[in-house]
């Protein structure tokens, strides 16, 4: 931490350099920077690797499975006996980029996988 201020310091103008109650406002102000940045982000649901989907096999793979590669599922939904599941994510930041992924499964009444959509943005 010391050599980080020892930098800082040296990036002042000259004046301020040696001016020990205006460079501690600048130094606190420059402190301040990380938070500010990070406080425009948020995020909904839980992060994971839509890839994994691929690894999922129709009439084979169970739900069982699908957790055990994707983490616990944001929903479900029962119809006529098949079970639907879905996973979410969505991360934006203040500077407008972001991400969002979302992979939905479907399994029979055998608990077998029936059908898969997944995709991010």
């Amino acid at each position: 931490m010391a050599l980080i201020r020892k930098d800082l310091r040296q990036a002042l103008p000259f004046g301020l350099q040696n001016n020990t109650r205006v460079r501690g406002d600048y130094m606190r102000a420059l402190s301040l920077v990380p938070v500010l940045l990070l406080a425009g982000c948020a995020s909904t649901g839980r992060d994971f690797d839509i890839s994994k989907i691929d690894q999922l096999q129709t009439g084979v793979s169970t739900v069982t499975d699908a957790v055990a590669l994707l983490g616990p599922y944001s929903t479900e939904a029962v119809t006529n006996n098949m079970h639907t599941y879905a996973w979410s994510f969505a991360h934006a930041t203040a500077f407008g980029t972001g991400h969002a992924k979302t992979a939905i499964l479907t399994f029979g009444p055998d608990g077998k996988l029936v059908s898969r959509t997944g995709g991010s943005q």
